[in-house]
Protein backbone atom coordinates (compact mmCIF):
# COMPACT_ATOMS: atom_id res chain seq x y z
CA UNK A 1 0.00 0.00 0.00
CA UNK A 2 0.91 3.30 -0.65
CA UNK A 3 -0.17 6.81 -0.65
CA UNK A 4 -0.17 9.73 -3.28
CA UNK A 5 -2.75 12.33 -5.22
CA UNK A 6 -3.79 12.60 -8.59
CA UNK A 7 -4.55 15.48 -10.70
CA UNK A 8 -8.22 16.48 -10.67
CA UNK A 9 -8.07 19.18 -13.72
CA UNK A 10 -4.84 21.24 -12.84
CA UNK A 11 -5.43 20.67 -9.29
CA UNK A 12 -4.81 17.60 -7.15
CA UNK A 13 -7.12 15.34 -5.15
CA UNK A 14 -5.85 12.91 -2.28
CA UNK A 15 -5.73 9.46 -2.98
CA UNK A 16 -4.77 6.77 -1.75
CA UNK A 17 -3.27 3.59 -3.60
CA UNK A 18 -3.69 -0.04 -2.57
CA UNK A 19 -1.52 -2.68 -4.26
CA UNK A 20 -1.19 -5.89 -3.71
CA UNK A 21 -2.83 -7.80 -6.22
CA UNK A 22 -0.63 -9.90 -9.10
CA UNK A 23 -2.82 -8.99 -11.87
CA UNK A 24 -5.31 -6.90 -13.17
CA UNK A 25 -8.47 -5.75 -10.69
CA UNK A 26 -11.57 -6.43 -12.41
CA UNK A 27 -13.74 -5.41 -9.86
CA UNK A 28 -14.70 -3.28 -6.55
CA UNK A 29 -17.45 -2.51 -3.83
CA UNK A 30 -17.75 -1.04 -0.70
CA UNK A 31 -19.19 -1.57 2.65
CA UNK A 32 -18.33 1.12 5.43
CA UNK A 33 -15.32 0.79 6.48
CA UNK A 34 -14.42 -2.03 3.74
CA UNK A 35 -13.25 -2.42 0.34
CA UNK A 36 -13.69 -5.52 -1.63
CA UNK A 37 -11.78 -6.46 -4.86
CA UNK A 38 -11.55 -9.57 -7.42
CA UNK A 39 -8.87 -9.99 -9.77
CA UNK A 40 -7.12 -11.66 -12.31
CA UNK A 41 -4.67 -13.30 -9.99
CA UNK A 42 -8.10 -15.59 -8.80
CA UNK A 43 -8.24 -14.40 -5.79
CA UNK A 44 -10.62 -12.03 -3.41
CA UNK A 45 -9.20 -9.18 -1.15
CA UNK A 46 -10.43 -7.32 1.72
CA UNK A 47 -8.88 -4.08 2.59
CA UNK A 48 -9.74 -1.28 5.16
CA UNK A 49 -10.86 1.72 3.41
CA UNK A 50 -9.11 4.04 5.98
CA UNK A 51 -5.59 2.76 6.72
CA UNK A 52 -5.24 0.97 3.17
CA UNK A 53 -4.96 -2.19 4.55
CA UNK A 54 -5.28 -5.37 3.12
CA UNK A 55 -6.74 -7.92 6.02
CA UNK A 56 -8.03 -10.53 4.12
CA UNK A 57 -7.33 -12.77 1.00
CA UNK A 58 -9.67 -15.20 -0.30
CA UNK A 59 -8.83 -17.81 -1.95
CA UNK A 60 -10.88 -20.79 -3.68
CA UNK A 61 -11.83 -19.67 -7.12
CA UNK A 62 -10.38 -21.67 -10.10
CA UNK A 63 -10.88 -18.93 -12.62
CA UNK A 64 -10.09 -14.78 -12.81
CA UNK A 65 -12.64 -13.23 -10.70
CA UNK A 66 -14.69 -10.63 -12.62
CA UNK A 67 -17.45 -9.28 -9.93
CA UNK A 68 -17.40 -8.48 -6.20
CA UNK A 69 -20.41 -7.91 -4.28
CA UNK A 70 -20.87 -7.05 -0.54
CA UNK A 71 -23.96 -7.90 0.72
CA UNK A 72 -25.44 -4.72 1.84
CA UNK A 73 -28.02 -5.44 4.10
CA UNK A 74 -27.63 -4.24 8.13
CA UNK A 75 -24.56 -6.13 10.20
CA UNK A 76 -24.28 -8.96 7.32
CA UNK A 77 -20.46 -9.44 6.53
CA UNK A 78 -20.68 -11.69 3.11
CA UNK A 79 -19.25 -11.23 -0.05
CA UNK A 80 -20.44 -12.56 -3.41
CA UNK A 81 -17.59 -12.89 -6.17
CA UNK A 82 -18.69 -14.33 -9.71
CA UNK A 83 -15.17 -16.41 -12.12
CA UNK A 84 -14.23 -17.26 -15.13
CA UNK A 85 -14.79 -20.78 -13.92
CA UNK A 86 -18.56 -20.21 -13.82
CA UNK A 87 -19.36 -19.90 -10.58
CA UNK A 88 -21.19 -17.98 -7.99
CA UNK A 89 -19.25 -18.04 -4.62
CA UNK A 90 -20.50 -16.70 -1.47
CA UNK A 91 -18.26 -15.81 1.20
CA UNK A 92 -18.62 -14.94 5.40
CA UNK A 93 -15.69 -12.22 6.04
CA UNK A 94 -17.31 -12.37 9.80
CA UNK A 95 -14.64 -11.25 12.72
CA UNK A 96 -14.34 -13.36 15.75
CA UNK A 97 -14.26 -11.93 19.44
CA UNK A 98 -10.68 -11.35 19.13
CA UNK A 99 -11.56 -8.80 15.88
CA UNK A 100 -9.65 -11.26 13.65
CA UNK A 101 -10.74 -11.97 10.38
CA UNK A 102 -10.77 -15.77 8.74
CA UNK A 103 -13.09 -16.03 5.63
CA UNK A 104 -14.16 -18.99 3.72
CA UNK A 105 -16.55 -20.21 1.17
CA UNK A 106 -19.61 -20.55 2.11
CA UNK A 107 -21.62 -21.56 -0.47
CA UNK A 108 -20.36 -22.03 -4.23
CA UNK A 109 -23.49 -21.70 -6.82
CA UNK A 110 -23.52 -23.52 -10.21
CA UNK A 111 -25.55 -23.16 -13.18
CA UNK A 112 -24.01 -20.91 -15.60
CA UNK A 113 -22.05 -22.91 -18.39
CA UNK A 114 -19.74 -19.97 -19.00
CA UNK A 115 -17.65 -17.21 -17.34
CA UNK A 116 -19.55 -14.87 -14.84
CA UNK A 117 -19.22 -11.35 -15.27
CA UNK A 118 -21.34 -9.58 -12.74
CA UNK A 119 -23.01 -10.42 -9.21
CA UNK A 120 -24.88 -8.79 -6.95
CA UNK A 121 -27.00 -9.40 -3.47
CA UNK A 122 -30.70 -8.13 -3.42
CA UNK A 123 -31.01 -5.39 -0.69
CA UNK A 124 -32.47 -7.15 1.67
CA UNK A 125 -29.51 -10.14 1.45
CA UNK A 126 -32.14 -13.06 0.73
CA UNK A 127 -31.14 -13.06 -3.50
CA UNK A 128 -28.10 -13.06 -5.48
CA UNK A 129 -28.43 -12.19 -9.11
CA UNK A 130 -25.67 -12.81 -11.62
CA UNK A 131 -25.37 -12.47 -15.23
CA UNK A 132 -22.87 -14.49 -17.62
CA UNK A 133 -21.22 -14.87 -20.82
CA UNK A 134 -23.63 -17.93 -21.52
CA UNK A 135 -26.47 -15.16 -22.26
CA UNK A 136 -28.49 -15.41 -18.99
CA UNK A 137 -29.36 -14.02 -15.72
CA UNK A 138 -29.71 -15.97 -13.08
CA UNK A 139 -31.66 -14.84 -9.64
CA UNK A 140 -30.31 -17.10 -6.61
CA UNK A 141 -31.93 -18.26 -3.34
CA UNK A 142 -28.74 -16.70 -1.30
CA UNK A 143 -29.40 -19.72 1.67
CA UNK A 144 -30.74 -22.22 -0.26
CA UNK A 145 -29.23 -21.87 -3.90
CA UNK A 146 -32.25 -22.44 -5.37
CA UNK A 147 -32.23 -20.80 -9.26
CA UNK A 148 -34.56 -18.85 -11.97
CA UNK A 149 -32.83 -18.34 -14.74
CA UNK A 150 -33.82 -15.84 -16.89
CA UNK A 151 -33.16 -16.02 -20.76
CA UNK A 152 -31.90 -13.08 -22.46
CA UNK A 153 -33.17 -12.71 -25.99
CA UNK A 154 -31.14 -10.56 -28.18
CA UNK A 155 -32.68 -9.50 -31.60
CA UNK A 156 -29.31 -7.93 -32.87
CA UNK A 157 -30.92 -4.94 -34.48
CA UNK A 158 -27.09 -3.40 -34.88
CA UNK A 159 -23.88 -4.86 -36.39
CA UNK A 160 -22.21 -5.26 -33.28
CA UNK A 161 -24.02 -7.77 -30.62
CA UNK A 162 -23.34 -10.22 -28.30
CA UNK A 163 -24.94 -12.68 -26.37
CA UNK A 164 -23.57 -12.09 -22.75
CA UNK A 165 -24.32 -10.52 -19.90
CA UNK A 166 -22.20 -8.20 -19.12
CA UNK A 167 -23.25 -6.88 -15.74
CA UNK A 168 -26.85 -7.23 -13.66
CA UNK A 169 -28.10 -4.42 -10.75
CA UNK A 170 -30.91 -4.53 -8.17
CA UNK A 171 -33.21 -1.71 -7.27
CA UNK A 172 -33.37 -0.49 -4.04
CA UNK A 173 -36.80 -2.23 -3.21
CA UNK A 174 -35.69 -5.93 -4.76
CA UNK A 175 -38.28 -5.57 -6.94
CA UNK A 176 -37.00 -4.92 -10.40
CA UNK A 177 -33.52 -5.82 -12.10
CA UNK A 178 -31.63 -4.49 -14.58
CA UNK A 179 -29.24 -6.21 -17.06
CA UNK A 180 -26.86 -5.14 -19.89
CA UNK A 181 -25.48 -6.73 -22.94
CA UNK A 182 -26.38 -6.21 -26.44
CA UNK A 183 -29.58 -3.96 -24.84
CA UNK A 184 -30.28 -2.66 -21.58
CA UNK A 185 -33.09 -4.62 -20.01
CA UNK A 186 -35.56 -4.10 -17.02
CA UNK A 187 -36.63 -7.63 -15.16
CA UNK A 188 -39.08 -8.23 -13.14
CA UNK A 189 -37.79 -9.52 -9.70
CA UNK A 190 -40.88 -9.33 -7.17
CA UNK A 191 -41.73 -13.03 -6.53
CA UNK A 192 -45.38 -11.98 -5.67
CA UNK A 193 -45.49 -10.19 -9.35
CA UNK A 194 -47.62 -11.83 -12.21
CA UNK A 195 -44.68 -10.67 -14.42
CA UNK A 196 -42.30 -12.38 -11.74
CA UNK A 197 -39.27 -13.49 -14.17
CA UNK A 198 -40.15 -11.36 -17.27
CA UNK A 199 -38.55 -8.93 -19.30
CA UNK A 200 -40.41 -5.34 -18.61
CA UNK A 201 -38.92 -2.79 -20.54
CA UNK A 202 -36.09 -2.45 -22.91
CA UNK A 203 -33.61 0.21 -23.13
CA UNK A 204 -32.42 1.16 -26.95
CA UNK A 205 -30.09 4.05 -27.36
CA UNK A 206 -26.76 2.52 -27.30
CA UNK A 207 -25.17 1.69 -30.20
CA UNK A 208 -22.61 -1.04 -29.14
CA UNK A 209 -22.59 -3.36 -26.13
CA UNK A 210 -23.49 -2.10 -22.46
CA UNK A 211 -21.08 -2.97 -20.11
CA UNK A 212 -22.04 -1.71 -16.95
CA UNK A 213 -25.85 -1.00 -15.35
CA UNK A 214 -26.88 0.83 -11.64
CA UNK A 215 -30.28 1.76 -11.02
CA UNK A 216 -29.95 5.16 -9.17
CA UNK A 217 -30.91 5.07 -4.92
CA UNK A 218 -34.64 6.13 -5.37
CA UNK A 219 -34.64 3.75 -8.29
CA UNK A 220 -36.19 6.34 -10.58
CA UNK A 221 -33.14 6.37 -12.87
CA UNK A 222 -31.42 3.85 -14.60
CA UNK A 223 -27.47 4.42 -15.56
CA UNK A 224 -25.92 2.86 -18.40
CA UNK A 225 -21.91 2.78 -19.87
CA UNK A 226 -21.18 1.41 -23.21
CA UNK A 227 -18.82 0.22 -25.82
CA UNK A 228 -20.19 3.14 -27.68
CA UNK A 229 -18.40 5.15 -25.41
CA UNK A 230 -21.25 6.95 -23.94
CA UNK A 231 -22.92 7.08 -20.67
CA UNK A 232 -26.99 7.34 -20.59
CA UNK A 233 -29.47 8.01 -17.94
CA UNK A 234 -32.79 6.49 -17.97
CA UNK A 235 -36.24 6.76 -16.80
CA UNK A 236 -36.40 3.36 -15.12
CA UNK A 237 -40.27 3.85 -15.13
CA UNK A 238 -40.84 5.10 -19.17
CA UNK A 239 -37.59 3.67 -20.63
CA UNK A 240 -36.58 7.52 -22.26
CA UNK A 241 -32.90 8.58 -21.72
CA UNK A 242 -32.78 11.90 -20.28
CA UNK A 243 -28.94 12.49 -20.38
CA UNK A 244 -26.21 11.09 -22.24
CA UNK A 245 -22.98 12.13 -21.53
CA UNK A 246 -19.71 11.69 -23.33
CA UNK A 247 -16.99 9.90 -21.69
CA UNK A 248 -14.48 10.86 -25.01
CA UNK A 249 -11.60 9.24 -23.11
CA UNK A 250 -12.79 5.54 -24.57
CA UNK A 251 -14.88 2.93 -24.12
CA UNK A 252 -16.97 3.13 -20.53
CA UNK A 253 -16.62 -0.48 -18.27
CA UNK A 254 -18.04 0.54 -15.03
CA UNK A 255 -20.80 3.69 -14.00
CA UNK A 256 -22.75 4.15 -10.90
CA UNK A 257 -24.28 6.58 -8.65
CA UNK A 258 -23.67 8.24 -5.87
CA UNK A 259 -25.51 7.47 -2.22
CA UNK A 260 -27.51 10.45 -2.67
CA UNK A 261 -28.14 10.29 -6.31
CA UNK A 262 -26.83 13.36 -7.25
CA UNK A 263 -23.68 12.19 -8.75
CA UNK A 264 -22.53 9.32 -11.49
CA UNK A 265 -19.12 8.22 -11.42
CA UNK A 266 -17.78 6.45 -14.65
CA UNK A 267 -14.69 4.39 -15.81
CA UNK A 268 -13.25 4.79 -19.27
CA UNK A 269 -9.52 4.11 -20.44
CA UNK A 270 -7.61 5.25 -17.31
CA UNK A 271 -9.55 7.64 -15.71
CA UNK A 272 -12.13 8.05 -13.22
CA UNK A 273 -14.80 11.05 -14.36
CA UNK A 274 -17.44 12.45 -11.54
CA UNK A 275 -20.59 13.69 -13.75
CA UNK A 276 -23.40 15.81 -12.03
CA UNK A 277 -26.45 13.65 -12.45
CA UNK A 278 -28.77 16.02 -14.17
CA UNK A 279 -25.88 19.14 -15.82
CA UNK A 280 -23.73 16.43 -16.83
CA UNK A 281 -20.23 18.68 -15.34
CA UNK A 282 -17.95 16.69 -15.30
CA UNK A 283 -14.76 16.11 -13.03
CA UNK A 284 -11.68 14.08 -14.37
CA UNK A 285 -9.75 12.07 -11.40
CA UNK A 286 -6.25 10.89 -13.17
CA UNK A 287 -3.66 8.70 -11.96
CA UNK A 288 -4.42 5.20 -13.02
CA UNK A 289 -1.28 4.01 -15.41
CA UNK A 290 -4.17 1.60 -17.44
CA UNK A 291 -7.97 0.44 -17.80
CA UNK A 292 -9.87 1.22 -15.39
CA UNK A 293 -12.24 -1.72 -15.00
CA UNK A 294 -14.68 -1.25 -11.78
CA UNK A 295 -15.61 2.24 -10.15
CA UNK A 296 -17.85 2.35 -7.27
CA UNK A 297 -18.70 5.01 -4.26
CA UNK A 298 -18.81 4.27 -0.57
CA UNK A 299 -21.97 4.29 1.02
CA UNK A 300 -21.62 7.43 2.52
CA UNK A 301 -20.83 9.42 -0.77
CA UNK A 302 -17.00 10.52 0.93
CA UNK A 303 -14.83 8.05 -1.38
CA UNK A 304 -14.53 6.61 -4.55
CA UNK A 305 -12.84 3.47 -5.60
CA UNK A 306 -11.91 2.44 -8.80
CA UNK A 307 -9.73 -0.80 -10.05
CA UNK A 308 -7.42 -0.99 -13.06
CA UNK A 309 -5.68 -2.88 -15.45
CA UNK A 310 -2.48 -1.73 -13.56
CA UNK A 311 -3.02 -4.36 -10.57
CA UNK A 312 -4.08 -1.67 -8.05
CA UNK A 313 -6.76 -0.30 -6.31
CA UNK A 314 -7.26 3.38 -6.17
CA UNK A 315 -9.06 5.33 -3.12
CA UNK A 316 -9.98 8.93 -3.81
CA UNK A 317 -11.22 11.50 -1.09
CA UNK A 318 -14.37 13.56 -2.92
CA UNK A 319 -15.64 14.18 0.37
CA UNK A 320 -15.81 17.88 -0.79
CA UNK A 321 -18.45 17.33 -3.45
CA UNK A 322 -20.98 15.57 -1.52
CA UNK A 323 -20.51 18.50 0.90
CA UNK A 324 -21.18 20.33 -1.98
CA UNK A 325 -24.10 18.91 -2.75
CA UNK A 326 -25.41 18.64 0.47
CA UNK A 327 -25.08 22.48 1.40
CA UNK A 328 -26.68 22.98 -1.72
CA UNK A 329 -29.96 20.48 -0.68
CA UNK A 330 -29.87 22.29 3.11
CA UNK A 331 -30.01 26.14 1.34
CA UNK A 332 -33.05 24.53 -0.86
CA UNK A 333 -34.67 23.06 2.44
CA UNK A 334 -34.35 26.29 3.99
CA UNK A 335 -35.53 28.56 1.68
CA UNK A 336 -38.69 25.89 1.01
CA UNK A 337 -39.70 25.93 4.57
CA UNK A 338 -43.26 27.99 5.32
CA UNK A 339 -42.48 29.89 1.28
CA UNK A 340 -46.09 30.02 1.76
CA UNK A 341 -46.76 31.21 4.88
CA UNK A 342 -46.87 34.88 4.15
CA UNK A 343 -43.12 35.47 6.53
CA UNK A 344 -44.36 39.31 6.39
CA UNK A 345 -46.57 38.99 8.87
CA UNK A 346 -46.69 39.13 13.24
CA UNK A 347 -47.86 35.51 13.94
CA UNK A 348 -45.28 33.73 16.65
CA UNK A 349 -45.40 31.02 14.21
CA UNK A 350 -44.18 33.14 11.21
CA UNK A 351 -41.93 35.31 13.20
CA UNK A 352 -40.34 32.08 13.63
CA UNK A 353 -39.56 30.94 10.60
CA UNK A 354 -38.28 34.76 9.93
CA UNK A 355 -35.77 34.25 12.79
CA UNK A 356 -34.77 30.87 11.23
CA UNK A 357 -34.21 32.04 7.56
CA UNK A 358 -31.77 35.00 8.99
CA UNK A 359 -30.13 32.83 11.08
CA UNK A 360 -29.61 30.24 8.05
CA UNK A 361 -28.59 33.42 6.41
CA UNK A 362 -25.68 34.32 8.67
CA UNK A 363 -24.87 30.55 8.99
CA UNK A 364 -24.57 29.29 5.47
CA UNK A 365 -23.35 32.18 3.72
CA UNK A 366 -19.56 31.51 5.16
CA UNK A 367 -20.10 28.12 4.52
CA UNK A 368 -20.31 29.07 0.83
CA UNK A 369 -17.16 31.04 0.59
CA UNK A 370 -15.49 28.25 2.61
CA UNK A 371 -16.59 25.43 1.04
CA UNK A 372 -15.73 27.06 -2.78
CA UNK A 373 -12.02 27.89 -1.52
CA UNK A 374 -11.42 24.19 -0.49
CA UNK A 375 -13.15 23.36 -3.56
CA UNK A 376 -10.94 24.95 -5.76
CA UNK A 377 -7.86 24.15 -4.18
CA UNK A 378 -8.85 20.14 -5.23
CA UNK A 379 -9.96 21.18 -8.58
CA UNK A 380 -13.72 20.30 -8.20
CA UNK A 381 -15.12 23.59 -10.37
CA UNK A 382 -18.53 24.52 -8.99
CA UNK A 383 -20.49 26.37 -11.42
CA UNK A 384 -20.50 30.40 -11.05
CA UNK A 385 -24.51 30.00 -11.63
CA UNK A 386 -25.43 27.65 -9.66
CA UNK A 387 -23.44 29.57 -6.91
CA UNK A 388 -25.26 33.20 -7.44
CA UNK A 389 -28.24 31.29 -7.37
CA UNK A 390 -27.85 29.91 -3.73
CA UNK A 391 -26.75 33.27 -3.02
CA UNK A 392 -29.63 34.73 -4.52
CA UNK A 393 -31.62 32.40 -2.13
CA UNK A 394 -29.84 33.20 1.10
CA UNK A 395 -30.44 37.41 0.57
CA UNK A 396 -33.58 36.71 -0.75
CA UNK A 397 -34.09 34.84 3.29
CA UNK A 398 -32.39 37.63 5.02
CA UNK A 399 -34.66 39.94 3.33
CA UNK A 400 -37.85 38.26 3.94
CA UNK A 401 -36.37 37.23 7.71
CA UNK A 402 -36.40 40.99 8.58
CA UNK A 403 -39.89 41.22 6.91
CA UNK A 404 -39.12 44.28 5.51
CA UNK A 405 -38.98 44.99 1.69
CA UNK A 406 -38.08 41.48 1.01
CA UNK A 407 -42.18 41.07 1.45
CA UNK A 408 -44.21 37.71 2.38
CA UNK A 409 -43.92 34.34 0.12
CA UNK A 410 -46.61 35.64 -2.37
CA UNK A 411 -44.87 38.59 -3.85
CA UNK A 412 -42.72 38.88 -7.06
CA UNK A 413 -39.71 38.46 -5.48
CA UNK A 414 -40.81 35.24 -3.80
CA UNK A 415 -41.84 33.63 -6.88
CA UNK A 416 -38.76 34.47 -8.40
CA UNK A 417 -36.17 32.96 -5.84
CA UNK A 418 -38.56 29.71 -6.01
CA UNK A 419 -37.93 29.57 -9.85
CA UNK A 420 -34.56 29.51 -8.93
CA UNK A 421 -34.90 26.82 -6.52
CA UNK A 422 -36.92 24.73 -8.92
CA UNK A 423 -33.86 25.60 -11.77
CA UNK A 424 -31.58 24.03 -8.82
CA UNK A 425 -33.14 20.62 -9.20
CA UNK A 426 -32.35 19.57 -6.13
Amino acid sequence: MSEGESKAGESKIPCRILEGHTECVRSVSCHGARIVSGSDDNTVRVWDAVSGQCVLTLEGDTGEVFSVSWDPSPKSNRIVSGSDDGTVRVWDVSSDKAGFVSGQCVQILRGHTKLVYSVSFSPDGARIVSGSDDGTVRVWDAVSGQCMVLEVHNDHKGMVYTDSVFSVSWDPDGARIVSGGDDVLVWDADPTSDRYGQCVLTLEGHINWVNSVSFSPDGARIVSGSWDCTVRVWDAKTGRCVLTLEAQAGVVQSVSFSPDGARIVSGSANTVRVWDAVSGQCMLLEGHTDMVWSVSFSPDGTRIVSASWDKTVRVWDVSIISEWDQLKREIVALYLSGKDKGLASNTEKNKGLALNRVMGWRWYTPRLKSVKKRADDVGFVIDDAELARLKALLDNMANRGGGGGGGGGGGGGGKKQRSLAIHLRL
